[in-house]
């Protein structure tokens, strides 16, 4: 965002299935509209932490203060993408072969800090573990482009779990 405004332009974030959203120098990340749309997803979030850990007392966004956020860089953001995805080799022999993913790094968009295996889909947000992101931060060979956005992750990741708040990743 800071380098879209130092270059006199607003920052423009383009979503799936959404309008783009135009952001200009100095307003936070979800625009003008982001306090009331926090609010607004507070319900669902509860509603996730039930769903996902059968307890809903792990956090309570309603505290205020500012939220820390972290800036990803995008070219890096993509190739650390790429690289928890992508189907590592362990064996040079095929019958041997077995492949790891980074399936909670690659998959995730809302991240709770709660331990759990596999990915979930809750109403088109995909559901990921920060326990087990962070696990994945330290598992997998990521490639010299997305060492940055590792990073930062790393951060936010260790933030995260420290103070036991879900993670969102917003791009």
């Amino acid at each position: 965002m800071r380098a879209a405004w130092d270059l006199g332009s607003d920052y423009v974030r383009v979503s799936p299935n959404e309008p783009p959203l135009r952001i200009p120098a100095g307003q936070v990340l979800g625009g003008a509209a982001a306090a009331a749309r926090r609010a607004e997803i507070l319900p669902m979030v509860v509603d996730m932490q039930r769903n996902v850990t059968g307890r809903v007392d792990a956090w309570d966004e309603r505290v205020g203060g500012d939220t820390p956020g972290f800036i990803l860089d995008p070219v890096a953001f993509e190739a650390l993408s790429r690289d928890a995805l992508a189907t590592e080799r362990t064996s040079i022999f095929k019958a041997l072969t077995r492949t790891a993913q980074a399936s909670h790094l690659g998959r995730g968009q809302f991240f709770l800090p709660h331990p759990f295996r596999h990915v979930l889909d809750q109403g088109g947000w995909m559901l990921a573990s920060l326990p087990r992101a962070r696990q994945e931060l330290q598992d997998v060979m990521w490639s010299a482009d997305a060492l940055p956005a590792v990073t930062v992750l790393t951060e936010a990741i260790s933030l995260a779990c420290k103070v036991r708040l879900p993670l969102v990743l917003d791009w």
